[in-house]
């Protein structure tokens, strides 16, 4: 299950009885490139088991869970959205790492081009549905950045969103964190072709911050 800060849930499962390192990902849409791991199996008894890595960086603090937010839990406050002071909002991009995937502006260098930049689903959005976008991005995919699952005839399975194609092959965009990695896949190599069910976005981004902090993100946006 979507698990909130600080819950638990044990999962049990069969080891491989063959000794050796076995890869393990999160397989939501995206999130293989930074959740993953190594289950190392040894022998039953052995002594010698592998050291633990130190973690390489400091664990980050982690926000409290403060709601499963809902559109109509917010419906009331958006009128007044455009009279609150946008530049908090800008912080609470940041700390939900926005930036990762969008840019401010179509036109503007910093930030990720991975999503639609945010002035475009401003224009495209009221403010409910603005909202809802963050909030369940899912629902609605913008067109062009959707992703794909490839299946190919060498058996490998390559999901990302399709970014161009050159010569017979496409142009795949595989690493929602780092849009400059492209996989090219020649189209004849393609043995099956479907759109991913889920946005590479994941929901429930903003189930760590309190009501005062999303409104001051939605104004940011707004007012840019």
């Amino acid at each position: 299950g979507l698990l909130q800060p600080g819950e638990r849930q044990t999962l049990t499962f069969t080891a491989p009885e063959e000794p050796g390192d076995y890869p393990y990902v999160c397989t939501f849409p995206g999130h293989w490139i930074r959740m993953n791991g190594v289950m190392t199996v040894v022998a039953e008894g052995a002594s010698d088991l592998p050291p633990v890595a130190a973690p390489t960086q400091p664990a980050a603090a982690v926000r409290p869970f403060v709601r499963q937010w809902k559109v109509g839990d917010l419906a009331g406050d958006l009128r007044a959205v455009s009279s609150r002071d946008p530049e908090p909002g800008r912080a609470v991009l940041e700390a939900a790492t926005c930036f990762s995937c969008h840019r401010s502006y179509a036109t503007q260098s910093s930030g990720s081009a991975v999503g639609p930049p945010f002035d475009e689903s401003v224009a495209k959005y009221d403010r409910s549905g603005l909202l809802r976008q963050i909030l369940e991005p899912s629902a609605v995919i913008a067109d062009g950045y959707a992703t794909e699952v490839f299946f190919t005839t060498d058996e490998r399975i390559i999901q990302g969103r399709v970014v161009g194609e050159l010569s017979g092959q496409l142009r795949i965009q595989d690493d929602p964190y780092d849009p400059s990695h492209i996989i090219l896949l020649p189209a004849a190599d393609i043995e099956e072709r479907r759109p991913a069910a889920h946005s590479a976005m994941p929901s429930a981004l903003l189930n760590t911050f309190t009501r005062t902090e999303i409104l001051d993100l939605l104004a940011y946006l707004i007012r840019g």
